[in-house]
């Protein structure tokens, strides 16, 4: 019963964070590991000293903030076709080549893993860089793609 009452009160306070994420100040998004900021003198997550300089930009897929070191605020607009990604602190594509999108992360990149197969093709695959960046690379001829070998194999 009890554990019942812990998981009830954990999805309530999820729920209401969720839906008063709106509401909340940059300290307490800051404190769930969910800051977003803008410029706005109330919003802003720029601090002098801080070691954190980028930050989402609120409501903008393609915008984020970046700091200086005396809490100076600028917002920024990535390039067409990029979004801004959090994880690498850059702007990466939407998509990879093609039709496919970028599926390269942060925590995969981190480990050394930057190969991915294609999302239709078994004669493509994709490769990501450091950055977040994503490219669609060919198999050789009569090769194709095997994500366990992360090569191009002869089928």
């Amino acid at each position: 019963m009890m554990m019942k009452n812990i998981t009830a009160l954990l999805l309530l306070a999820i729920s209401f964070t969720i839906g008063n994420a709106a509401s909340l100040t940059t300290d307490d998004k800051r404190k769930l590991g969910t800051t977003c900021g803008t410029c706005d003198a109330g919003n802003n997550p720029c601090q002098a000293g801080g070691t954190q300089l980028y930050f989402p930009l609120c409501g903008a897929r393609r915008r984020y903030v970046q700091c200086d070191e005396s809490g100076g605020c600028f917002e920024k607009r990535c390039a067409k076709g990029t979004r801004w990604n959090q994880d690498f602190q850059a702007c990466v594509h939407k998509k990879c080549g093609g039709e496919c999108r970028n599926r390269c992360k942060s925590k995969d990149v981190a480990a050394g893993d930057f190969y991915r197969p294609h999302c239709s093709d078994e004669t493509k695959y994709q490769q990501c860089d450091a950055s977040g960046g994503c490219f669609e690379r060919h198999c050789a001829p009569g090769t194709v793609w095997s994500d366990a070998a992360e090569t191009c194999v002869e089928p």
